[in-house]
């Protein structure tokens, strides 16, 4: 019993020195969103470059895909620091942001992040070949099967999208128990789920709260 007192006091403590909203803010809105604005000029500057040195090699081909990918990736990030800033719900505005993120900027940002992964994968392998073969590398790997090698990367992974967005789409949803209407995600009949509504939603926060809680008391 003294151990679960000591742990509440802990916890109240905790809650008392730190506050979420503004490391939230601080950490998701500042300094994430800086870096992210640092790495989307980094990889332009890098676009710039491969595009003069020409892209009539393999790795340059690589490098500049690889940069594409990386900036859809930042700029879903950077959408992802405005839809969870914890500032942004006290706007009392008809939008459900995590839901909007999730349909405009999450898949999206997988599906980049996919993407670079492949294309890393591809120029390890290409390393490789360059030990094991470095008199035939050039014949082996060429800058017509990186093209092709590259937009298939693109294609397989964008494909993988397709069957979420037929399925998912934005619309208004009217909520009775708060009377009113509000932007959410919503599913086609030909897909087994159903939108959560907000008050549903807030639910489900409290009562994730309730079980965090009940588990530091626990511990």
């Amino acid at each position: 019993m003294a151990e679960i007192n000591t742990s509440s006091l802990f916890y109240d403590h905790y809650q008392e020195i730190i506050n979420w909203e503004i490391l939230s803010l601080v950490n998701n809105s500042v300094l994430c969103t800086l870096i992210g604005l640092m790495g989307l000029v980094a990889n332009v500057i890098n676009m710039l470059v491969f595009v003069h040195q020409g892209l009539n090699t393999s790795m340059n081909i690589s490098f500049f895909s690889t940069a594409i990918s990386d900036i859809v990736r930042i700029l879903s990030v950077e959408w992802a620091n405005i839809c969870f800033n914890p500032y942004i719900e006290k706007l009392q505005i008809s939008i459900m942001f995590d839901y909007l993120f999730y349909v405009t900027g999450g898949w999206a940002s997988i599906c980049a992040c996919r993407i670079t992964l492949h294309i890393n994968l591809y120029i390890t392998v290409e390393r490789c070949l360059c030990i094991v073969f470095p008199l035939t590398i050039r014949n082996i790997i060429t800058i017509t099967r990186t093209k092709m090698v590259i937009v298939l990367i693109y294609f397989a992974n964008v494909l993988t999208l397709v069957p979420e967005y037929m399925t998912v789409y934005l619309a208004w949803v009217y909520d009775v128990k708060t009377n009113a209407t509000f932007v959410l995600y919503h599913c086609h009949d030909n897909r087994a789920c159903v939108a959560a509504s907000t008050s549903e939603k807030m639910e489900d926060k409290k009562l994730q709260q309730q079980l965090f809680e009940n588990n530091l008391d626990l511990a």
